[in-house]
C-alpha cells in the first residue's frame, strides 16, 4: 500500500444503546481512493464523522498519519483531513463564496496574501472562480456543493472525505467533479449511494452492512458482483445495466 495516511482499528460506536458500527478496521494508503457503500442506515455517514472527530465517544483507535484522534489533537487532525458534508448548508455559513473558502485558512492564522492565493486556487480547482463574490443564499444546490468542496481544498489536506458529493450536481458539474477527484494525488474517501460515481472515482470499495464491513477490495470486483450487492440491499451501477442492454 505504501505510506499509510490513516489507520482505523476495531472502531465501534453507538448512539445510546443502538450500536451503529462494530469492529471497523481498515487502512488508507497515500493517494488511495476508497468508496464507502451500503444501504441507508448502514453506518456510512457515521463512519465519516468519526474519522474527522465529530464524534469522540467511540471505542477502538483512529490515527491520521502518526497522530491519534483525540480531543486534544483535533486542530492538528483537521489540518490534514478535510470533510465535505452531505448537506452544503451545514458547511457554508459566511455571506459569500470567497469568505467561506477563506474562513479556515484565516482561522489558522495564515497571512492574507496566502489566504487569497489559496482561495483562488481552490475555486479554480472546482471550476467556480466566477462564483467568488456570489452570495451563498443566492446559489443553487450544485453551486453550494462546489463551494463546500473548495472550503476543504483551501486547507490543502492530505486526505479528503466526502459524503454524497454528487448529490445536487447537474450532469456537467458531476463530470467536472469526477475529473477533479481523479486529478488529485491525495487520499480520497467517498461515501455514496451513486455507485456509478464510485466506479468512476474509486479504485477500492468498502461495503458496510448493519455497521460491519462485509467486503473490502477492488472497486471493479465488488461493484460488478450483483449477488453480493443485492444481498446487502444494493443494485449494480446503472452503467452496467445499460452495458447489458447494449449487448
Amino acid at each position: 500500500m505504501g505510506q499509510m495516511e490513516m489507520s482505523v482499528e476495531q472502531l465501534s460506536f453507538a448512539y445510546g444503546t443502538d450500536l451503529v458500527l462494530q469492529d471497523i478496521t481498515f487502512q488508507v494508503g497515500k493517494g488511495e481512493t476508497i468508496g464507502i457503500i451500503g444501504e441507508n442506515g448502514a453506518g456510512k455517514s457515521t463512519l465519516l464523522k468519526l474519522m474527522v472527530g465529530l464524534y469522540l465517544d467511540f471505542t477502538g483507535t483512529v490515527r491520521i498519519q502518526d497522530i491519534p484522534l483525540q480531543k486534544k489533537s483535533l486542530a492538528a487532525i483537521r489540518q490534514k483531513i478535510g470533510y465535505v458534508f452531505q448537506d452544503s448548508d451545514s458547511q457554508l455559513f459566511m455571506s459569500t463564496a470567497y469568505e467561506d473558502v477563506a474562513f479556515a485558512p484565516r482561522n489558522y492564522g495564515l497571512p492574507e496574501e496566502e489566504i487569497e492565493d489559496r482561495v483562488i486556487t481552490a475555486l479554480k480547482q472546482v471550476g467556480a472562480l466566477d462564483l467568488r463574490e456570489k452570495q451563498i443564499y443566492r446559489m443553487s444546490g450544485g453551486e453550494k456543493k462546489l463551494i463546500s468542496i473548495a472550503t476543504v481544498l483551501s486547507m490543502m489536506p492530505d486526505i479528503i472525505i466526502m459524503d454524497e458529493p454528487s448529490a445536487a450536481l447537474d450532469p456537467r458539474n458531476r463530470r467536472n467533479l469526477i475529473h477533479l477527484l481523479n486529478s488529485m494525488d491525495i487520499a480520497r474517501i467517498i461515501a455514496s449511494h451513486d455507485l456509478d460515481f464510485i466506479m468512476d472515482t474509486c479504485s477500492r470499495v468498502i461495503l458496510i452492512d448493519h455497521g460491519l464491513i462485509v467486503a473490502d477490495g477492488e472497486a471493479k470486483e465488488i461493484l460488478q458482483n450483483q449477488l453480493l450487492l443485492e444481498s446487502h440491499g444494493l443494485e449494480l451501477p446503472l452503467s452496467l445495466y445499460r452495458r447489458d442492454i447494449d449487448l
